[in-house]
C-alpha cells in the first residue's frame, strides 16, 4: 500500500489530520480568526484532504476492475 511506504504506516499517515472538534474549536472560526500558522496548517489539510480522496477513489476503481 502506498500510504504505508511514503508515511510508515497508516496510523503516521492517519495522524496527519486532526478531528473534525479541533478544527471548531480552533480561534479562526470566531470573530477573532486565526493566524497565519493556523490558516497555513487549513491550507496544507484541505490539500491532503484532496489528495488522499483521489488516492481512495483511484485504490476503489483498481480494486473494482481487478473483480472482474
Amino acid at each position: 500500500m502506498q500510504v504505508c511506504t511514503a508515511h510508515g504506516s497508516v496510523d503516521a499517515y492517519l495522524g496527519m489530520f486532526q478531528d473534525v472538534a479541533c478544527y471548531r474549536d480552533s480561534p479562526s472560526f470566531s470573530a477573532a480568526g486565526c493566524s497565519d500558522t493556523e490558516r497555513a496548517a487549513m491550507r496544507r489539510n484541505r490539500r491532503l484532504a484532496s489528495a488522499s480522496q483521489k488516492k481512495a477513489k483511484d485504490a476503489l476503481f483498481k480494486g473494482l476492475e481487478q473483480l472482474r
